[in-house]
């Protein structure tokens, strides 16, 4: 979840540091990767790329490409269950951030168009 979050919030953050703010706790909060690990997070931000979106809705990263990528980067058979877990651990939370920040934009423009819509309203009174 840290490495999804930083990805997405980087530039602030290092703009951030650069103003001189207080970098944020979380941020702080890195994990240290153990030796192997980071080749899961180089294959999710790789497949992130194939999968579908919908109405504007993203959808998870597909088994099967999931799968190929896997046997062409020479996973062992006996570990592709594993790297499935793995990945897909980690586009749940890249959904779920994802979610999360949809929300808030459509609650940003579900507020701006209530006040568009009620100084439209005012106006009409004068």
């Amino acid at each position: 979840m840290w490495e999804i979050r930083f990805r997405k919030e980087e530039y602030s953050i290092r703009s951030g540091v650069a103003k001189g703010r207080e970098t944020p706790a979380w941020f702080l909060d890195c994990p240290e990767l153990l030796p192997g690990e980071e080749f899961y997070l180089v294959s999710f931000w790789r497949l992130n790329t194939e999968r579908q979106v919908s109405n504007g809705v993203l959808g998870r990263i597909p088994w099967s490409r999931a799968m190929d990528y896997a046997v062409n980067q020479g996973v062992a058979p006996d570990m592709l269950e594993a790297f499935w877990r793995i990945l897909s651990a980690l586009d749940t939370a890249y959904l779920e951030l994802q979610a999360g920040e949809y929300n808030k934009t459509m609650q940003a423009q579900k507020r701006d168009l209530q006040r568009r819509s009620k100084s439209r309203r005012d106006y009409g009174r004068s």
